[in-house]
């Protein structure tokens, strides 16, 4: 059980850094179609953070069980 708590911890550790990180003003934010009128044509299936975070939570589940 320890592992899986230090699993949860170091991730949280790991998805702050990135959050702060300077490089990472791109992904913080959806791409405004008004900006880029292509992205959506090129990027079928984008995912933001909210997306990422919903992915890691049912990763972080399916892993706790």
């Amino acid at each position: 059980m320890i592992e899986k708590l230090i699993f949860i911890i170091g991730f949280i550790f790991f998805e702050q850094s990135m959050h702060d990180h300077a490089d990472a003003w791109p992904f913080k934010e959806p791409v405004d179609a008004r900006d880029v009128p292509d992205y959506y044509d090129i990027i079928k299936d984008p995912m933001g953070k909210k997306d990422l975070y919903i992915k890691y939570f049912i990763l972080t589940t399916c892993y706790l069980y």
